[in-house]
């Protein structure tokens, strides 16, 4: 656990060093530079954004599979690292005694224990559909977020401008209140992730009754 917050917090350290560095930097700017340079920080700040949402996101999946638990005692939110390839082919398939063999060995498979897939695929494009989603991957409340998806979605939209060539000029107020929202909500995110290690929050309690 300790090894966990520990690497967490050493992420986002230097992800915040990098994007203050860089803000000094076009507040010193002026005219072109500074337009040219706050171009560069936003494609950066959205880089720190997906790559700390992914890293972390990892760690954790790495952190729960350490834990030792069978598959019928994880949350089940978790069931598409578990089964993805699985469940996949039951939909692909219109055999039914196929899919009953897959389903099968699902429910075999529960005493079993896991080790879920740890890539966490944010598409390139971490958007709010896609963070939404990562969030109820990993049983997150969403609640928390949702002042944050319009900004997100600022975010990648001009990330995406930016990225495809086009002449986006950012407002230094319009990257500031970007960067302090999009920063806020990664350590609202690295805070999930400790809290729920801590709490255990992707293990179902045994029934003793």
């Amino acid at each position: 656990m300790q090894k966990l917050e520990s690497s967490v917090e050493r992420d986002l350290l230097w992800r915040k060093r990098e994007i203050s560095h860089i803000y000094l930097q076009i507040q010193a700017a002026e005219g072109d530079i500074q337009i040219a340079l706050l171009r560069a920080a936003l494609v950066m700040l959205y880089a720190h954004w997906e790559g700390f949402i992914k890293n972390t996101t990892e760690q954790y999946i790495n952190f729960i599979n350490r834990q030792g638990l069978v598959c019928k005692r994880i949350k089940y939110n978790f069931a598409i690292l578990l089964f993805k390839k699985q469940l996949e082919d039951i939909a692909n398939t219109n055999k039914h005694a196929f899919a009953c063999n897959v389903y099968k060995k699902i429910v075999e498979e529960q005493n079993i224990c896991i080790k879920m897939h740890e890539n966490i695929d944010t598409k390139s494009n971490l958007n709010k559909n896609v963070f939404e989603d990562i969030l109820f991957l990993i049983n997150a409340k969403v609640e928390k977020y949702e002042n944050k998806f319009k900004i997100i979605d600022s975010l990648v939209d001009d990330r995406n401008h930016i990225a495809h060539g086009r002449q986006v000029n950012i407002q230094i107020e319009k990257y500031k209140n970007i960067c302090d929202n999009m920063l806020d909500t990664m350590d609202i995110y690295k805070n999930d992730i400790i809290d729920m290690c801590i709490n255990r929050a992707f293990e179902i309690e045994e029934d003793f009754s």
